[in-house]
């Protein structure tokens, strides 16, 4: 589970399913008011220097104690790269590492 903070930057790091691809969108569901915002290669900051992990960056405003679905998805091939959950919250948020 990825932890947003309370605000409108966010960053996620994950490892996608395929790598090789360059187009991302970013679906990001919220599970309390039931809306979904999609988020194309425009709104998203990817950052590849530690491959395979990605690092986005991007803009969402969110409130606390809220829940997300998360899919990153390839836009040339209509797959589902990477999913995932989020959770926001004010309080300070702890390190987590991705096992590679």
């Amino acid at each position: 589970m990825k932890v947003f903070n309370v605000g409108t930057s966010q960053q996620i790091e994950i490892i996608p399913r395929y790598n090789g691809v360059i187009n991302y969108d970013l679906e990001i569901f919220n599970e309390d008011d039931r809306k979904t915002v999609l988020l194309d290669k425009n709104d998203l900051t990817v950052n590849m220097s530690n491959f395979p992990v990605l690092r986005f960056s991007f803009n969402y405003t969110c409130k606390e104690n809220q829940t997300f679905s998360l899919k990153l998805l390839d836009v040339n091939n209509s797959r589902i790269l990477w999913r995932g959950k989020a959770f926001s919250t004010s309080q300070d948020t702890q390190k987590y590492k991705i096992n590679v």
